[in-house]
């Protein structure tokens, strides 16, 4: 028999799998760029000090994605291990839901559905992979699924789960709700259920679980607000100008489907509530700083996501026999996009090394600062720990916007952070051996 043929069946059949040992291998190979950045640097040094998986702005279904690198670190394996073991876990949750939809649910249009939204619009967020709102999305295409399959109990449950990773997780779930009731109006009570729970759970973290960052946000949406000018603005024209083109396509095809299909109302409905995202991100962006891009594409995957629930149908009538050509042509896509960005993020870890290795214990002022890289000052002193321990050599930065706050701190026996300063003796030592010396202040030129 010709091995052709079995190769044929074997990718009809695993197609899923073959894209996610694909993803798999890039997460490993870019894992330093993923893991040393940002959030993820702050989260593994608090894993492996604090000797817990902390609970971010009580987004606790988000610890799935800390469970193997807190383990690792109990076992005290070495930091490039974690590093892409931390790496590798995003990954596994993410197969995981897809798992659920296509082997337990035997629903492959979600399997398919899952994978052009980890891929497709998918640039800077590869990298800024931390994002709780791509997990909520993941959820919500698992509570879709369940709809489609008629699992209640299952419904109710990722509903939940997507609502506590992110508050945005609430106006995706209610488009889900409406185009699943257009599309089976005579049902429309078995959708009931999971859409009340996803909002009891909402109005409860927002109400009873309230946090600083949550607080932060809506603070800086409200002054936002208070300034917005919809017409001054472009009417959000700015916002579509920047979208991935991937994601202004996807849109586009997915009302030019459903209209041609006759399905006026859920072209409406898409629009309408796409588009009011759309000002929701304009008025919500406060940020003035460069190399922000991740931010802003990874809040734009809801529209992405949007236009994946109104093609629903059409993936549903695309030929197995299709698939495995679909998932190469977005490995093809994927992997060279994310290639050609890992420059950025490669570069930047050279940028903090050499600062570093010159700089041991120096307190740099965020006003001055004239960096050709992303660099926000919260996370410098848990990133420059982290980077200079993988060279073997550990050593720490602070880059902070109020240096004065430390001038009169004694911190030659501490290490110096943005939210809390710790006794060098109180550091895990089997990672972390900074020896005592006292911090100087400089300018960043």
């Amino acid at each position: 028999m010709s091995v052709y043929p079995r190769i044929d069946r074997i990718l009809n059949r695993y197609w899923g799998e073959f894209f996610f040992v694909f993803y798999l291998v890039m997460a490993i190979c870019f894992a330093k760029e993923r893991i040393l950045f940002l959030d993820n640097a702050f989260q593994l040094f608090l894993l492996i000090q604090e000797d817990h998986i902390s609970v971010n702005a009580n987004r606790w279904p988000a610890i799935s994605n800390r469970v193997i690198p807190y383990l690792l670190s109990q076992l005290h394996v070495g930091l490039g291990t974690i590093i892409k073991a931390f790496s590798l876990n995003y990954v596994l949750v993410q197969y995981l839901a897809f798992y659920i939809v296509r082997w337990l649910f035997r629903d492959e249009t979600s399997g398919v559905v899952l994978i052009l939204l980890l891929s497709l619009p998918v640039v800077h967020g590869f990298f800024w992979c931390n994002s709780e709102l791509v997990l909520a999305l993941c959820m919500l295409i698992c509570c879709h699924s369940a709809f489609k399959t008629e699992r209640k109990f299952s419904a109710i449950l990722f509903a939940t789960l997507a609502v506590w990773l992110h508050p945005l997780a609430i106006v995706a779930m209610a488009l889900i709700l409406l185009v699943a009731i257009l599309e089976d109006k005579r049902n429309f009570t078995r959708y009931i259920p999971a859409g009340m729970t996803a909002l009891v759970n909402y109005l409860i973290k927002e109400f009873c679980f309230a946090n600083w960052y949550d607080r932060i946000k809506k603070n800086e949406f409200q002054v936002n607000w208070k300034q917005y000018d919809i017409v001054e603005n472009q009417f959000a024209f700015k916002v579509v100008s920047n979208l991935d083109l991937v994601i202004i396509a996807a849109f586009i095809i997915c009302l030019v489907y459903n209209i041609l299909n006759r399905r006026f109302l859920i072209a409406l409905s898409i629009a309408v509530i796409g588009y009011f995202m759309l000002i929701i991100q304009d008025i919500g962006n406060a940020y003035t700083l460069k190399h922000l891009n991740f931010y802003d594409e990874v809040n734009s995957y809801i529209i992405f996501f949007f236009s994946l629930v109104g093609l629903y149908t059409f993936f549903s009538k695309m030929h197995s026999k299709n698939l495995p050509l679909l998932i190469t042509a977005v490995i093809f896509y994927s992997g060279f996009r994310w290639i050609h960005k890992s420059s950025f993020y490669t570069n930047r870890i050279e940028w903090y090394s050499s600062l570093i290795s010159q700089n041991d214990r120096t307190i740099w002022d965020a006003r001055t600062l004239n960096a050709e890289t992303l660099v926000l000052p919260w996370a410098s002193a848990y990133e420059s720990l982290l980077i200079s321990t993988l060279d073997n050599h550990t050593q720490t930065i602070l880059i902070t916007s109020q240096p004065e706050t430390y001038m009169n701190i004694d911190a030659g026996d501490r290490f110096l952070s943005e939210f809390r300063n710790y006794a060098l003796d109180s550091l895990d030592h089997s990672y972390f051996k900074l020896e005592e010396k006292a911090y100087r202040f400089k300018y960043l030129d």
